[in-house]
């Protein structure tokens, strides 16, 4: 009956992170501030409706380890790529605000270790609610919204150092189960070097094996076993679990099957990820919040004084003008979702009792103005611009030149040497690593995955390409592919293959689709074909001396082709 009791206060919580969640979606807010404050109300401190807080808290740290195994898989050649020019303004961000927030604490009297791990957590942005917001207002392509995205790009990756850093700052000199930094150190490490060794050449050798290239299941299983396996392991050898399952998805990230596993493995993670934001919110208590408000407002004031300045300053210092770096700081002066993986991990040496449910608290409330303030840059620049005269600084625009092509079989290829004299760059989509494996080495850019997981086709860039092309066979896969192209990017024109007449209509339903009918298209070209022979049948009859023959097939011809041009 216990485990019965726990599935229903695992129930309880989702349900309210679902009705919640969509909440504050429908208010511009993010869905992430719905999950926290679904746990604070149903937990201990609210409702207490949900009892089992020790199997939600299990079920969190799953999902921390699988959305750092799905950070994992995110290192690819072009996200270090793009990471390369953001990182000057990243790095630099991180590096001021942790120091600052740092000297600030110390000044206050804190202990070095905690001092150093406030900053830390401070230094992260919330990169769920930031580009939510600057999606919504159609700000990424600003000035402000390239910034912010440089920034919490480098943050993202961030996560990784900054948790090791907080893993050796909890462990002190000697840990809670004796073992110090630098053992826990050489732990990592060697545990990093078997798992490469083990999944670089057993890995691999399953990953290309046919078995596996036709049965997504099994490469799904793989990856399961992979994340959890590897979580299991650190935690055996003293590692965090979620930085094991972070080092496992670093070294799938190198299969073909990276973006096809990182989208099956998606629902998991995101079911898990909601318990544990709800297990957070659990942690904050409303009576006491409301109690200490006016602390809090006080801290939540200097917090985000102190980054959008921090921000500001990098940006002025990065780009030698002072637009949009105010914008920039004011749209970064949150703490992010990431912090309370830093303070899950911090509990005890770094993150006291005392401090907690003050960082909840903050964090929480940064989180809830983040679009606000994201709506206040817009003003703000506008009035340095007044104040400056104008700097004469051009928006850059990226030219969108694009092509999303969904199969790789004989259609598409055709289709793909078409396209390529127009110059436009292809990107091509297709299950079969083979297919993939093809288009790269005639000059495509290709991906193994499935087009109609809207995280595949996010994770391939789909709000950057300016037309789809799909050329699948199978009509249920090409309607599944039109409805998620369309609702991620509504209105963008998309050609598709029908290979049966009958499901025209099917296609046709979503505006913007143009569709080639296969059998129309073998039709006109069967009759193309027929006048050709005719004719070349006539010509052949007046070169033999046949006048009746000749007279019979010009008539046949002209009779075709009448028959045919009506």
């Amino acid at each position: 009956m216990e485990i019965w009791h726990a599935l229903l206060d695992i129930l309880f919580l989702l349900l309210g992170a679902l009705i919640i969640g969509a909440l504050l979606e429908r208010a511009r807010q993010s869905a992430v501030v719905g999950f926290i404050l679904a746990g604070m109300i149903l937990g201990p401190h609210g409702l207490d409706a949900v009892e089992s807080t020790d199997e939600v808290k299990l079920l969190a740290e799953l999902g921390v380890s699988f959305l750092l195994f799905g950070i994992g898989l995110e290192f690819s050649r072009s996200k270090l790529a793009r990471l390369r020019s953001a990182s000057v303004l990243g790095v630099w961000q991180v590096i001021a605000t942790a120091g600052l927030a740092t000297a600030g604490c110390a000044a206050f009297g804190l202990h070095w270790r905690a001092s150093v791990g406030l900053g830390l957590i401070v230094a992260l942005s919330s990169t769920a609610c930031v580009l939510r917001v600057l999606t919504d207002r159609a700000q990424l392509d600003s000035g402000p919204g390239r910034n912010a995205l440089g920034v919490l790009l480098v943050q993202d990756v961030a996560v990784i150092p900054l948790a090791f850093a907080m893993e050796f700052l909890s462990m002190g000199d000697a840990g809670q189960s004796g073992v110090g930094p630098w053992a826990l150190l050489g732990g990592a490490i060697g545990f990093g070097v078997g798992l490469w060794a083990v999944l670089h050449y057993l890995a691999p050798l399953l990953l290309g094996s046919r078995v596996l290239m036709g049965n997504r299941e099994l490469a799904l299983v793989l990856a399961v076993v992979s994340g959890l396996g590897a979580a299991a392991g650190a935690h055996a050898v003293g590692v965090s679990p979620a930085l094991g399952a972070f080092i496992a998805g670093i070294v799938l990230a190198g299969s073909p099957f990276a973006v096809q596993i990182r989208s099956d493995v998606g629902a998991l993670k995101t079911l898990l990820l909601t318990l544990f934001f709800g297990s957070v919110g659990m942690l904050a208590d409303p009576r006491w919040m409301l109690e200490h408000l006016p602390e809090l407002v006080g801290l939540l004031g200097a917090l985000i004084l102190l980054k959008t300045l921090v921000v500001a300053a990098v940006v002025r210092l990065v780009t030698g003008r002072w637009l949009h770096a105010v914008a920039s700081g004011l749209a970064l002066a949150q703490v992010g979702e990431f912090s309370f993986l830093l303070v899950e991990l911090g509990e005890g040496a770094v993150v006291s009792a005392a401090m907690q449910p003050y960082l909840v608290s903050v964090i929480l409330l940064s989180l809830l103005v983040t679009p606000y303030f994201v709506l206040l840059g817009g003003p703000i620049e506008r009035w340095i611009l007044r104040g400056a005269g104008g700097d004469g600084e051009t928006r850059e625009r990226k030219e969108l030149a694009s092509v999303l092509l969904v199969g790789y079989g004989p259609s598409g290829q055709r289709a793909a040497a078409e396209i390529s004299r127009t110059g436009r760059r292809l990107l091509v989509l297709d299950l079969n690593s083979g297919s993939i494996l093809r288009a790269r080495e005639q000059g495509h850019l290709g991906t193994v995955g499935d087009a109609a997981h809207p995280e595949v086709l996010e994770h391939s860039g789909i709000e950057e390409l300016e037309l789809a092309v799909i050329t699948l066979p199978d009509p249920n896969a090409t309607e599944r592919v039109i409805e998620t192209v369309g609702r991620l990017r509504p209105g963008m024109p998309i050609v598709v293959r029908s290979r049966y007449h009958i499901h025209r209509d099917r296609f046709a339903r979503r505006e913007g689709v143009r569709i080639v009918d296969e059998e129309e298209e073998v039709g006109a070209r069967l009759g193309e074909q027929v006048i050709d022979c005719l004719r070349e049948l006539g010509i052949a009859s007046r070169r033999g001396g046949a006048a009746a023959g000749d007279a019979t097939a010009d008539s046949h011809a002209s009779d075709f082709e009448s028959e045919t041009s009506s």
